[in-house]
């Protein structure tokens, strides 16, 4: 916006501002102008074998630090790419730090932020979650059936076998956190306005069309999106989806970037 890069996209008409979940669209206004309309979003959700986690309750984080140690060598309760920030936050928040002030300064130097990090560094040397895991190592040991669950986003699916039973649901509680959810960041794919586009009606048009009930619905039914529409969950085509739905209920838990 400061570069004068994108334009302005204009008001939303009450309709459609009525249809899209408000923090999206706060997400993309800045000083009171809106720079883009929200179409879809994603995030962080946790995928549960069903062919390994028969028998083990797994809502809470502790509920994984119980399961490990019963595991084989090599195998872990579940695949988690603690060293990204993008995945670790969640955790984080689950005790009430935020890694950014409001200042956009570090601020987890906090007894929540103490308190995530010890948590973390007990789930790597108690072997819940492996040391060093890329998204590759979390892919490979959930697909392996090394590992009973993963947290990842929506990207995962595609890699994963056909024959892999599995469910996606939020993230899991933290019960030494209060029993407060872990909240994963969500990012948003938005339609933007380019500054100095030679039809800025008709780009606003096509983002419209985009963003509404009948382009959301195409794009979640032919495109696997998780689009921001909420009126578009409400087509049997898109609801009966139903680890799209999950998808969608564990991003509408996040906080967007």
């Amino acid at each position: 916006v400061e570069a004068s890069i994108v334009a302005p996209f204009g008001a939303l008409e009450p309709d459609v501002a009525a249809d899209l979940p408000p923090e999206l669209v706060s997400a993309l206004t800045y000083q009171g102008a809106l720079y883009g309309i929200p179409l879809s979003l994603k995030s962080l959700a946790l995928y549960v074998s069903d062919d390994l986690g028969e028998g083990h309750a797994l809502t809470s984080l502790e509920d994984f630090e119980a399961l490990a140690p019963t595991l084989p060598d090599g195998s872990y309760a579940l695949a988690w790419e603690i060293d990204s920030t993008y995945a670790s936050v969640a955790l984080f928040h689950a005790y009430g730090a935020e890694l950014l002030d409001e200042n956009a300064r570090f601020g987890a130097a906090t007894p929540g932020g103490e308190a995530a990090l010890a948590h973390l560094a007990r789930l790597v040397g108690d072997g819940v979650v492996p040391a060093e895991a890329s998204g590759d190592l979390v892919r490979d040991l959930f697909r392996s059936g090394r590992a009973h669950a993963a947290i990842s986003g929506p990207w995962l699916a595609p890699d994963l076998p056909e024959s892999l039973h599995y469910h996606v649901v939020p993230l899991p509680i933290v019960q030494a956190a209060d029993d407060r959810p872990m909240v994963p960041y969500s990012t948003i794919d938005a339609a933007i306005i380019p500054a100095g586009s030679p039809h800025p009606e008709l780009a606003r048009e096509l983002a419209l069309f985009l963003a509404s009930r009948e382009g959301s619905v195409a794009r979640a039914t032919a495109g696997h999106h998780i689009v921001a529409s909420t009126s578009a969950w409400l087509d049997p085509s898109v609801a009966r989806d139903e680890r799209l739905v999950a998808f969608h209920t564990a991003a509408l838990s996040a906080t967007p970037m």
